[in-house]
């Protein structure tokens, strides 16, 4: 599990990443980065609905 200063969490933080970042897409996964101006990297995760509706699937993805 990632520490929680190197989390994504917040609902502006992931619209920032998603507008402004590179995406780079391969097989299943799709990934997007975008610098920051912190000390350390920090990530987020996310499931599409697509792969499941329940929301308990998709958290164990995670």
């Amino acid at each position: 599990m990632l520490n929680k200063r190197n989390r994504l969490k917040k609902k502006k933080d992931f619209d920032k990443v998603f507008k402004q970042g590179q995406g780079f897409k391969q097989d299943f996964l799709y990934l997007k980065i975008r610098k920051n101006n912190l000390k350390s990297s920090r990530f987020g995760f996310v499931v599409s609905k697509k792969f499941s509706k329940k929301a308990v699937i998709r958290n164990k993805i995670k």
